[in-house]
């Protein structure tokens, strides 16, 4: 009995954890229009009182002491105080209606920079009701440069809705500027407009590249004068720098591949992996190469793949449906079903089930306990591209308990996809049933 209630309380956490929604990343910024790129102020407000705050989206910081541009992009919020309040909080600067959740701890970073002299401002995530509670909250003189300020929560120890991320902004009067503005999970993180790595790729890292060319762009790092740009079809290359994984150095965040003069010239490969690591340069800075991360990006097959069941999977309805991703460029799919393998690897047999022009097929009522197999030969409208045989087994006769389990996961922004009763959690002999409840029980 001991061993079958371990198992059981195993089986329920993996399925709770299974069904969980997903949350935001650390270091992903959660507030809209944190930059004010959006052109305008919403969804930020001031509040005013008697002191007439009040604020404008602008791209110049007109009449600065110290001439500035906005610290990220083109925008920054100008705000002016024209008479001090009766305390810091009678008026503010607000971006509300977000969840602190249980468990975690958030960060408010935010870039400011005052007209002239020095300024006091208020940082205050908070809840956004009486008594108006404050997490993490801190005051901050700011001066006539542009500086980040920050701070960090405590870890919620329940969920606080709504919330709201304010800023005091009537201790004094005058004028500043607002830019940058990030609220994030976890401890600080540098902004990637700051970063000396080259940032944001293009194509986004993991993605898939509809061509059997490529270009590629990054943001480059504020202290670049140059770009060291390796890839690759082999990870360990560019990782290291060895290989032929090195291609140029030059003075341009453009590269491209797939193409005459460049890597591959013949074009990209059908189905492969691609691996690309900006370094950035500066001969004069001692600190400088600025080693970056390694990117990739994915050339879709002509033949399918990521089949749904996936290949070998068991206990599945009676009434399954199957899908797929298509094949780079594919018109029509060649559908082969049976319950011999050779058969479908031949299309003989009876196997061939016509041609679709979606990815899904529904075979109809299987029989229980039985294992069928599956192929898709991809067309797109030049050449057939045969398909892998993949296997299904029907559950049998009267059901029966599945399990879905997971080895070496990291279970944050956690998703069930994958189904299989062959269950190994390498835990060793459980040993003996515990003395003081018995064999029986």
């Amino acid at each position: 009995m001991r061993n079958r209630v371990v198992w059981l309380a195993v089986f329920l956490l993996i399925g709770f954890i299974g069904i969980g929604s997903s949350h935001a990343q650390e270091g992903e910024n959660l507030l809209e229009n944190g930059g004010f790129e959006d052109g305008v102020m919403a969804p930020w407000s001031v509040y005013a009182g008697a002191t007439g705050a009040n604020g404008e989206v602008v791209t110049e910081l007109v009449d600065a002491a110290v001439p500035e541009d906005p610290i990220e992009g083109d925008y920054c919020l100008h705000v002016v105080v024209p008479e001090a309040g009766d305390n810091a909080w009678a008026a503010g600067l607000q971006n509300s209606g977000h969840v602190f959740e249980s468990g975690k701890h958030y960060t408010l970073s935010v870039f400011l920079k005052c007209n002239e002299g020095t300024l006091s401002i208020g940082l205050k995530p908070e809840q956004a009701f009486d008594p108006w509670t404050g997490y993490g909250s801190t005051t901050v003189t700011i001066t006539d440069e542009w500086v980040e300020y920050t701070t960090t929560t405590p870890v919620f120890t329940e969920e606080v809705t709504p919330g709201s991320i304010t800023f005091h902004i009537s201790a004094t009067a005058g004028d500043f500027w607002v830019d940058g503005v990030r609220w994030y999970e976890g401890d600080y993180a540098e902004p990637e407009f700051k970063s000396l790595k080259a940032v944001e790729p293009t194509p986004a890292d993991g993605a898939t590249n509809p061509a059997i060319w490529a270009t590629l762009g990054w943001k480059t790092g504020i202290a670049a004068t140059s770009h060291d740009i390796y890839f690759s079809d082999n990870y360990d290359d560019v990782a290291a720098g060895t290989g032929d994984a090195f291609r140029v150095n030059q003075g341009s965040a453009f590269y491209a591949a797939g193409f005459t003069g460049y890597p591959y010239p013949d074009g990209l490969v059908y189905g492969a992996t691609y691996y690309w690591r900006i370094d950035e340069i500066n001969d004069l800075n001692p600190e400088s190469p600025w080693v970056g991360d390694v990117w990739s990006f994915s050339v879709p097959p002509k033949t399918v793949y990521d089949p749904v069941p996936a290949d070998g999977a068991k206990f599945l309805d009676p009434d399954v449906e199957l899908t797929w991703a298509a094949g780079f460029e594919a018109k029509l799919h060649n559908v082969y079903f049976g319950d011999n393998f050779d058969d479908v690897d031949a299309g003989t047999g009876d196997t061939a089930k016509g041609l679709t022009g979606l990815p899904t097929f529904t075979p109809g009522t299987l029989e229980p306990g039985k294992t069928y197999y599956w192929r898709i030969d991809e067309n797109d409208g030049v050449a057939t591209y045969k398909g892998d045989v993949w296997s299904l087994t029907v559950a049998g006769a009267g059901g029966g308990m599945r399990a879905d389990y997971y080895k070496g996961m990291n279970f944050n922004n956690f998703i069930l996809s994958r189904t299989d009763p062959q269950i190994n959690f390498n835990w060793g002999d459980p040993g003996g049933p515990d003395p003081a409840v018995g064999d029986d029980n």
